[in-house]
């Protein structure tokens, strides 16, 4: 049986992905040139699950949104930005 933090953590988890995607987020600092593409972070793609869409939504802070498209590769999975 599991500490009650893991049964918490695993319960948040759950709770996360059964989120309409609409209301799925996450906050990432990037530092470097992301102008036209972006290798997605291992930690967020095991956050989710695999289950990775052909395109995303993505929102700025101050509300601007861009839809990227995502392809994935053996080695990676990147999103490309479309102009």
């Amino acid at each position: 049986m599991g500490t009650s933090c893991e049964r918490c953590r695993r319960r948040d988890e759950q709770d996360y992905r059964n989120l309409d995607d609409s209301q799925k987020h996450f906050l990432l600092t990037m530092m470097g040139d992301f102008q036209h593409e972006m290798i997605i972070p291992k930690e967020f793609v095991q956050r989710l699950k695999g289950d990775i869409p052909g395109e995303i939504q993505l929102e700025t802070r101050n509300r601007n949104s861009h839809t990227v498209r995502v392809d994935k590769t053996q080695e990676k999975i990147q999103w490309k930005f479309s102009v």
